[in-house]
């Protein structure tokens, strides 16, 4: 599948190198949540490692306006736009699943999603990102008569683009460089013998450049302070390199739902790992890069496995913590597995929907 170099995303975060991949055509999948905050930014943020990988006078150069964090919140009243270390995202105590169709019941007055697209590029090509922000603006015309009419306008061209060539290298994915523009709405238009801002509204651009090397399957942030009166762009965003193939089997099993993805290799094939959580449930699935689904793992609670199962467990194991249940469906069909812990020991066991011991 081939695409244009300009992703036009209209309604709006690797794994080490293995010589398994070197065939597999493997692409750069980023995932964003984008939002705008209204007036100051309350909250404290944290970066616990370093990834610019610019200048430090580079840095100097932006660091009024830009904040990379890797951890952090922003307080809105009684509630946080959370990142949380090795959680995620979270708006109060909903986890934020970097996919667009969810739902967030936000205040409209001080923060606002952007959107939250999700691309695939290929790596060493350059790409520009468009996120447009749907947004209305009121504002008073000077008619002919003197008289003033109050307008209304829809199609602003308002939003940011993220400019970038996306690079694997030493297990990690570099963006560097990166260029993000804002287009925000300045100033108002003046109108003669008005001194209040109420004219037709006038969009400006802020650019910056940055270059960054980040983990897979890590959430970062990227805090952009626009002049004042101006408020806040935040762009929270986490990346994996996949095959196009093992992506859309990952969508076809899970849907929109967040999750990480490691590099495996099965039977001397490439292959990825992917974990998630859906209703507090864990879900593993593991996928060829071709695109082939090899197994998947299903968290059960031990009442819902099948009788002749638990009948089995009891007879077999009375006595031992039994954890970590699992449906597994694979090459052996399905299988129920499970964790036996006795004292220090745990032994991992197997057996058919007819209590059969594998």
């Amino acid at each position: 599948m081939r695409r244009s170099n300009t992703l036009l995303v209209c309604i709006v975060v690797l794994g080490i190198a293995a010589s398994a991949f070197a065939d597999s055509a493997e692409e750069v999948q980023i995932r964003f949540q984008v939002f705008a905050i209204a007036g100051p930014v309350r909250g404290d943020t944290r970066l616990e490692e370093n990834i610019w990988t610019h200048s430090r006078e580079d840095w100097d150069r932006i660091d009024d306006a830009v904040t990379l964090f890797d951890r952090g919140y922003f307080r809105f009243d009684d509630r946080r736009l959370e990142l949380k270390e090795g959680e995620g995202l979270f708006w109060g105590k909903e986890k934020l699943a970097f996919t667009e169709s969810q739902k967030i019941d936000l205040p409209a007055d001080n923060i606002r999603r952007i959107n939250a697209p999700a691309v695939l590029l290929e790596k060493d090509k350059s790409y520009t990102i468009k996120i447009h922000s749907q947004q209305s603006f009121q504002y008073f015309e000077r008619r002919p008569d003197g008289l003033f009419e109050l307008k209304r306008i829809d199609d602003l061209p308002t939003g940011l683009d993220l400019t970038m060539k996306p690079r694997d290298k030493d297990g990690r994915i570099l963006f560097d460089p990166m260029r993000i523009t804002v287009r925000a709405v300045g100033q108002r238009e003046p109108i003669d013998g008005v001194d209040l801002p109420v004219g037709r509204p006038a969009v400006e651009e802020h650019a910056y450049d940055l270059g960054l090397r980040v983990r897979p399957n890590r959430t970062y942030g990227v805090l952009l302070e626009l002049e004042k009166g101006q408020g806040a762009v935040v762009i929270f965003f986490t990346t994996a390199a996949i095959t196009a193939p093992a992506l859309e089997t990952i969508k076809r099993e899970l849907g929109d739902v967040a999750y990480s993805v490691q590099r495996k290799t099965r039977e001397g094939q490439p292959a990825y790992e992917v974990d998630t959580w859906i209703q507090g449930r864990h879900i593993e699935l593991n996928i060829y890069a071709d695109g082939k689904l090899r197994d998947r793992s299903d968290e059960l609670a031990f009442d819902e496995l099948p009788e002749p199962v638990r009948n089995a467990v009891r007879q077999r194991f009375e006595g031992r913590r039994v954890q970590d249940v699992y449906r597994v469906t694979g090459p052996r069909g399905v299988v129920y597995q499970l964790e036996v812990q006795e004292g220090d020991r745990e032994t991992d066991v197997a057996f058919t929907a007819e209590g059969i011991l594998q």
